[in-house]
Formats: C-alpha cells, sequence, structure tokens
C-alpha cells in the first residue's frame, strides 16, 4: 500500500477541492444554456449552438471556459442590449483544455452578460461527450444514434461549458 504523509488543511470548514488541479476563473458564472446539437450520421459530425447567461461576478475582458476537439465558428458576447464583443480573440489550450475569449470593453461586476458561440465537432466512438452508438436496424443493417456521456469531465467535448461542478447551471 502507497501512502504518503500530508497534513490535512484544517482552517476553516470547508476543504478547498481546486489544489492540484487547474479550475476556471471565477470572474463568471453560468446561469442558463440553451443548446443546439445537431448530429449528421453520414459523416459522423455534428453542429452546436450554446447560448450560455452569465452572471459577471468581478469586472472583467475575458471569459475562460472548458473545450476540448471542438471547432468553435463564431463568438458574441453581449450585455443588456450591447454587443460586447462579436468578434472577440480566442486562445485555445489544450493542456488545461479551456479557450479563453479576450474582448476589448469590460463588463462590470454585478451585470449579467451572453456568450453565443457556434461550433462543430466530432460523433466520436470513444463514449465520450456527444458520440455515436451503433446499433442492427430492423432490416438488419447498422444503424446510429448519438447520446451523450458528461460525466466527470466529458460535457467540454460535447460543446463549449464550464465544466466544473461547482459551476452548475440549468439548461434548455
Amino acid at each position: 500500500m502507497c501512502r504518503q504523509n500530508r497534513e490535512a488543511d484544517t482552517t476553516g470548514s470547508s476543504m478547498d477541492i481546486s489544489k492540484g488541479r487547474e479550475v476556471l476563473p471565477k470572474n463568471v458564472k453560468p446561469l442558463h444554456y440553451a443548446l443546439t446539437l445537431e448530429p449528421n450520421f453520414e459523416k459522423f459530425t455534428y453542429e452546436g449552438t450554446v447560448v450560455i447567461e452569465l452572471d459577471v461576478v468581478e469586472d472583467t475582458k475575458s471569459i475562460s471556459l472548458n473545450t476540448l476537439e471542438l471547432d468553435i465558428h463564431s463568438t458574441k458576447i453581449t450585455s443588456g442590449d450591447t454587443t460586447v464583443s462579436s468578434s472577440p480573440t480566442l486562445s485555445f489550450d489544450e493542456d488545461s483544455q479551456t479557450t479563453k475569449i479576450d474582448f476589448n470593453d469590460t463588463i462590470p461586476a454585478g451585470r449579467k452578460a451572453t456568450l453565443t458561440q457556434k461550433f462543430t465537432g466530432t460523433l466520436n466512438d470513444k463514449m465520450a461527450g456527444f458520440y455515436r452508438s451503433s446499433y442492427k436496424g430492423a432490416d438488419g443493417k447498422d444503424a446510429y444514434i448519438a447520446t451523450t456521456q458528461m460525466e466527470a469531465t466529458d460535457a467540454r467535448r460535447a460543446f463549449p461549458c464550464f465544466d466544473e461542478p461547482a459551476l452548475k447551471a440549468t439548461y434548455t
């Protein structure tokens, strides 16, 4: 049996589960996702649109979220009736599986914002994210369905999201 002598941090009433792993910045918090995924079973790909309603917790000029094996085609950020950016700068970090969205104007803390992204992905056969599964049809031929596996960190393979337990939100 392998054991390490580690002293527990008992200051405060709860443990900080973020130690030892990289977490997203806390400048925004997702409130609601409106998600559309349209599979193409001939190409084993899909097109998607996600609209994320956000609570801006700190003044911000960037939003970071989790993505993996997705191609993001467009990104728009709005706050109220104002378009903050319709062509922000996106940078992907493969190691942390994050995409950072940078824009010029600051969204002040306490405001609501909306992030809209259009993207494509692969209906993979890894049983992770948004993937394909086969079955035998009534005619004996292979047929396919699209299904999901979102635990533990597989939602980021399906759509751009805040794929962390502390950042839960509702979906439609």
